[in-house]
């Protein structure tokens, strides 16, 4: 596989705004991998894209850059770390894209994604969900 996986930091994508960390994902026997995307909203707290393995220094990286106030799982399958964000940040919103409460019923949701932002965040995506077959559903965001 030609992607490189880092393992101790975010790579910062656009200065002092996008970071993204990539992490090694078996999935069937494949390697797929798996990334998550950081993003400093214009109040100066961070968002989190489809949180993929929390360790400690990445949680370390994260309280450096700011503080995690929203975390985002986009579809049904970016669920698999969300736990530990969870517990490690229990200030943030954790939001799940349609349909995933009902499969992780051991996650305690209290937002689901919808088709327009949520109004912390509306100066910075645009939002929509695109709705697939057998109850699949994707959040899409675009950082304007």
């Amino acid at each position: 596989m030609s992607e490189t996986f880092s393992k101790n930091s975010l790579t910062e994508f656009i200065p002092q705004q996008i970071w993204i960390k990539r992490i090694p994902l078996r999935f069937f026997g494949l390697e797929i991998g798996t990334r998550m995307t950081v993003v400093r909203l214009k109040d100066g707290s961070l968002f989190l894209h489809s949180p993929v393995r929390l360790d400690k220094n990445l949680k370390q990286e994260l309280d450096k850059l700011g503080r995690v106030r929203f975390i985002a799982s986009p579809n049904n399958l970016h669920h698999l770390f969300l736990g530990d964000y969870f517990s490690e940040y229990p200030l943030a919103r954790v939001y799940a894209s349609p349909g995933l409460p009902e499969k992780r019923k051991d996650l305690k949701f209290q937002y689901t994604l919808r088709d327009v932002p949520e109004p912390e965040w509306q100066d910075d995506f645009h939002q929509t969900i695109f709705y697939g077959p057998s109850g699949f559903s994707e959040a899409v965001f675009c950082h304007r």
